[in-house]
């Protein structure tokens, strides 16, 4: 199956470069349109549709006025995603209070047995080399109260690993929950993350919003793929003085031009941190735009989904190790990464899928 699937991508590739032009010169009946970019091949499809008999294009009309029908069934279908998200929603609400409580400490389960498949026992000589790895939770005292390091441990067997910087783990080690809340006044989602009390900063959450487009653009209804992220809201971060962790202070001597005396000053920069997650640009997503800072709201939406749709929900099971992400390691003979410009375009917002909600800003605010 591995070697199928480099084939593909391989010939995919091969066949794409080799193939894909935006010289209309070079377009022709026997030209293939996956390989015409874009723009042309819209045109390029029209202009066909047109050239084809009145029956044929009459046939078309109906089958589109059908799709048109099923699009708006599809955005009712939504809706009623929505309202069973919302009801699931409530009763996790007990599974989650018990987890954050058993991760505080402030509630002490009965011991109990497994109700699930153990899993097989480690081969021996990597069952060696991992205890000793990990002889450092032996000093873990039996009557621990809590689970310690529990969501930077989730964290590190997720994506999420890479935003972690090492100024950044003593300060998550006051992470106790992180939840999801919704409403209805707007089509959004919220995700708050849940402190302790620390020395870090003083607020006892942080909330970082996304916001949802629902409906059908009238003007290009085929466009529709259900709702999608457009843009976000962070928060701001009450630092303690001197531990803001988004900012580093830098020494710069500057001598003066007449008499050669040095003085230092001391400059701000921003630094590499997990905390710079709450304070997104303040921009909605452009179809037509492909700036860096786009291709970071781009990757925030998939954070936001990745963590609202499978972290969040099934925490315990990243941190036990029953789910472990697969790696994507890039092959030794792979010749590029760069993307189409079709792939670029397919990719404006993020898509929302089944298990996507809706939540409203304004509730969270009073939590």
């Amino acid at each position: 199956m591995g070697n199928l699937m480099k084939f593909i991508k391989k010939f995919f590739k091969k066949n794409i470069s080799a193939k894909q032009t935006a010289d209309i010169d070079d377009i022709s009946g026997d030209l293939e349109p996956a390989y015409v970019e874009t723009n042309l091949r819209r045109q390029y499809l029209q202009t066909m549709v047109e050239s084809l008999p009145p029956s044929v294009q009459s046939k078309l009309v109906m089958m589109k006025n059908m799709q048109l029908e099923r699009i708006y069934d599809e955005k009712e279908f939504y809706v009623r995603v929505f309202e069973m998200e919302v009801d699931q929603n409530e009763s996790n609400q007990e599974m989650y209070r018990k987890r954050r409580a058993i991760i505080e400490g402030t509630w002490q389960p009965p011991d109990t047995v497994p109700s699930y498949k153990v899993p097989d026992p480690l081969e021996p000589k990597a069952a060696v080399y991992f205890r000793e790895a990990l002889a450092k939770f032996k000093s873990v005292p039996p009557e621990t109260r809590g689970i310690p390091d529990f969501w930077i441990t989730v964290f590190r067997n997720t994506c999420i690993a890479g935003m972690i910087q090492e100024q950044d783990v003593p300060a998550l080690r006051f992470l106790v929950d992180i939840s999801i809340h919704y409403g209805k006044k707007k089509p959004s989602f919220t995700l708050m993350f849940h402190f302790a009390k620390n020395h870090f900063f003083m607020d006892q959450f942080l909330t970082k919003t996304y916001f949802l487009k629902m409906g059908i653009d009238n003007r290009n209804p085929f466009s529709f793929e259900g709702p999608q992220i457009t843009h976000c809201r962070g928060c701001e971060i009450f630092w303690e003085p001197n531990m803001n962790l988004t900012t580093e202070v830098r020494q710069k001597k500057l001598r003066h031009r007449g008499d050669g005396d040095q003085r230092i000053i001391y400059e701000t920069y921003l630094a590499d941190s997990f905390f710079n997650f709450f304070d997104p640009p303040l921009m909605k997503m452009r179809k037509d735009n492909y700036s860096e800072k786009h291709k970071a709201l781009r990757a925030d939406f998939k954070i936001a989904q990745y963590l609202r749709t499978r972290i969040i929900p099934k925490a315990v099971l990243y941190f036990t190790g029953d789910i472990v992400e697969e790696n994507f390691v890039r092959d030794e003979d792979d010749t590029t990464d760069e993307y189409s410009d079709d792939e670029k375009k397919d990719d404006d917002y993020e898509k929302y899928d089944f298990s996507d909600v809706i939540s409203d800003e304004s509730s969270t605010q009073s939590m």
